[in-house]
């Protein structure tokens, strides 16, 4: 059964939030930025009404139509080029704002390649996680596109939105893309997305807490090979687990900023993935891949008839 989205409850307001974004502005950087903030031009509005501007007067009226634009898609609900036109260091303020309709994906592929194929698609939209996987229903993926506003990824814009792109054939996505990576980053929040969770306390469960992204291929392999359901079902546990983590890890990575959502509780999200199945022992040829699940250097060894 669906769960409800989290509703978020803020300080300052909501209406506050994506007005206060100052740095996509012409002419702005961090110096000018704070100049206008002390001089209490902290939102569109204030700088549209001030008689009393502190930059050049040159500014002001290239300034103003550019918030007169973002206002604009901001009053007809344009995610858009609200994303598109925003520095990365204030996209926090559209997720904060959107958090309850967002959709959080991640993909897997076949291979470390760049030519490498998609594998498996997961995305967590309006409490339900849905899966795509190639020759199946990988296709299936665009028409939940089509229905999707703002779309969350870690890493996507650099990594899984580009496949996607070239896998469907399409110049963009449908809907709005927000990369989580850059809001943990602008917050001191270095290195991947599960070595963040765990700095903030987040930990997947503990059959797949310790696989990686080249895990997840031999598992597609050894599913591909075999055809036995059990590598497919590990292989979906790892990959929803990482859109599992994406919400989780917003929540605190906003609180920091003094944002607060009523997240729904990680037992909760949890209890979407599929459910655990040991994966198969295989003959000597083959060693089991449940001996492989801790991280040690002979598990890449092991894992080796994956490939």
């Amino acid at each position: 059964m669906p769960l409800s989205p989290p509703v978020p409850t803020l300080a300052p307001t909501l209406e506050q939030l994506i007005p206060g974004a100052l740095l996509h502005l012409p002419g702005i950087g961090p110096v000018r930025e704070q100049r206008l903030r002390d001089a209490g031009l902290d939102s569109w509005a204030a700088i549209q009404s001030t008689a009393s501007w502190p930059l050049a007067e040159t500014l002001h009226a290239p300034i103003c139509a550019v918030i007169a634009q973002n206002q604009h898609d901001l009053e007809c609900d344009r995610l858009l080029p609200l994303c598109q036109t925003l520095r990365p260091i204030d996209h926090w303020r559209i997720l904060a704002e959107h958090f309850p309709r967002a959709a959080w994906f991640d993909i897997e592929t076949t291979g470390l390649d760049r030519d490498s194929a998609i594998a498996m698609i997961a995305c967590y939209h309006q409490g339900e996680l849905h899966y795509f996987y190639e020759h199946e229903n990988l296709d299936d993926f665009l028409e939940l596109l089509a229905e999707i506003k703002l779309l969350v990824s870690f890493n996507g814009a650099s990594f899984d939105v580009p496949r996607v792109l070239d896998y469907f054939h399409i110049p963009e996505l449908p809907c709005a893309h927000l990369d989580l990576r850059w809001l943990c980053y602008h917050q001191a929040h270095r290195g991947g997305l599960k070595a963040i969770a765990r700095t903030m306390g987040i930990h997947r469960p503990e059959d797949i807490e310790s696989l990686a992204g080249d895990d997840a291929i031999r598992l597609w392999k050894a599913w591909r090979r075999t055809s036995d359901p059990a590598f497919k079902t590990l292989l979906t546990r790892y990959c929803a687990a990482d859109v599992v983590l994406l919400p989780l890890v917003t929540e605190c990575a906003l609180r920091e900023k003094e944002i607060f959502l009523e997240c729904l509780a990680a037992p909760d999200l949890w209890s979407l993935l599929p459910a655990h199945a040991p994966v198969p022992e295989f003959h000597e040829e083959y060693p089991s891949a449940a001996s492989s699940l801790s991280v040690t250097a002979s598990r890449r060894s092991r894992l080796k008839f994956f490939r």
